[in-house]
């Protein structure tokens, strides 16, 4: 099993503004308790326990809610990025150090899910990829963009929303990864 993670949290949060003018879009509640809680202590139950956060947009608003995550069972430690935020492979790149582990999750930090990982982590160790996303069925193409994949499912690109996305899927913002990809950005 994968026992290393990252969660993705240094975002703007320019989509739920004004709500996310005094605290990170991660650190808002849901039914009373923050979502990088909900989302730690899910990944601790699968028995990701070692994590990394990464941080940029008001970071003490998600630092103040979970610590150093051991009463969530976990071990949580930061990743500042500053001046800028980094970017999708930037914030995972700027990590690596910290994370520590040839092969960890990547989970964005407005996830909210009860996906097992361990079937997960088993897909990737088999397939022999760099990156396993976790996909679903693109309900609502008209809406959402999507990634389509070929049958024996390696993807094959993105789409937009509309006709091209009507037999794609759509990327629950859960993935294993293996540092090497990072290695070069």
């Amino acid at each position: 099993m994968i026992t290393h993670g990252l969660v993705l949290a240094a975002g703007l949060g320019t989509r739920l503004r004004p709500l996310t003018l005094t605290r990170a879009k991660p650190a808002m509640p849901i039914g009373g308790v923050p979502l990088i809680r909900r989302i730690i202590t899910w990944l601790a139950r699968e028995g990701v326990t070692d994590l990394v956060v990464n941080l940029h947009y008001l970071p003490d608003t998600i630092a103040a809610v979970v610590g150093d995550g051991s009463d969530l069972g976990a071990r949580v430690r930061y990743s500042w990025e500053q001046p800028a935020v980094l970017g999708s492979a930037g914030g995972p790149r700027h990590a690596l150090p910290i994370i520590g582990a040839p092969t960890f999750f990547i989970v964005n930090g407005d996830t909210l899910t009860d996906l097992a990982l361990a079937p997960l982590a088993e897909a990737h160790a088999r397939s022999g990829a760099r990156v396993t996303m976790a996909l679903t069925p693109n309900r609502e193409p008209d809406r959402y963009g999507g990634v389509l994949m070929t049958g024996d499912g390696r993807v094959t690109g993105f789409v937009p929303p509309g006709q091209t996305a009507a037999a794609s899927y759509h990327f629950i913002g859960v993935q294993a990864a293996e540092a090497s990809v990072f290695a070069g950005v």
